[in-house]
């Protein structure tokens, strides 16, 4: 073998170790950041952004369909529109979306990355 791919060889796979390391960190991948989020079937980021405090939570439905999880508290429930764990195989950030209804109305929107 010569030189020249020896080091290739050795590059590559220096790269693919790092890689392997780096997508169990937890960290944002610039190049894929929904690589790790899971979605709701009617959800799109551009409904989303149209969701607004005060809507009624028909209108959310309407807009967004099902989300994948509910959180119920005391007067309140979170709707999760999306979730962790889409990558098999590795651990990165991933997309949160959620929408609080209290009473029937939105209180609260959350839109951020976890790094959970």
């Amino acid at each position: 073998m010569k030189q020249a791919q020896i080091i290739s060889l050795a590059f590559f796979g220096l790269m693919f170790v790092a890689l392997f390391f780096y997508a169990r960190t937890e960290a944002y991948c610039f190049f894929a950041p929904a690589i790790d989020t899971q979605f709701a079937a009617g959800f799109s980021e551009t409904s989303f952004a149209e969701i607004t405090i005060g809507m009624s939570a028909e209108m959310v439905r309407k807009k967004l369909g099902e989300p994948l999880r509910k959180h119920f508290h005391t007067d309140k429930e979170t709707w999760c529109y999306t979730l962790d764990g889409k990558c098999w195989w590795g651990d990165w950030a991933w997309l949160c979306r959620e929408v609080t209804i209290q009473r029937g109305f939105v209180t609260e929107v959350v839109k951020r990355v976890n790094y959970d």
